[in-house]
């Protein structure tokens, strides 16, 4: 009897989600909020992989404007 789990869009699902619960606790703090971002920068290939992996284009296809804005949030929140 199958279950009918998929083990791979669990997987990606879950770390979405977990990556998402860190990040934004580490954003509400102002002494912590570079690792929120650091964090979901780092975190954006998860991202991408779950929106191919789900075949979601229209989501998959905004990834470079996610870069960009959390690339800029980054730089900025690491000068000091």
């Amino acid at each position: 009897m199958t279950l009918g789990l998929d083990i791979m869009g669990t997987v990606l699902q879950v770390s979405t989600i977990g990556c998402s619960l860190i990040a934004a606790q580490l954003l509400t703090r102002k002494t912590t909020e570079r690792w929120g971002y650091l964090l979901m920068f780092i975190s954006l290939p998860v991202y991408a992989a779950l929106e191919a992996y789900y075949a979601e284009w229209v989501f998959f296809c905004l990834n470079p404007i996610y870069v960009w804005l959390y690339y800029k949030a980054l730089v900025e929140h690491w000068r000091k």
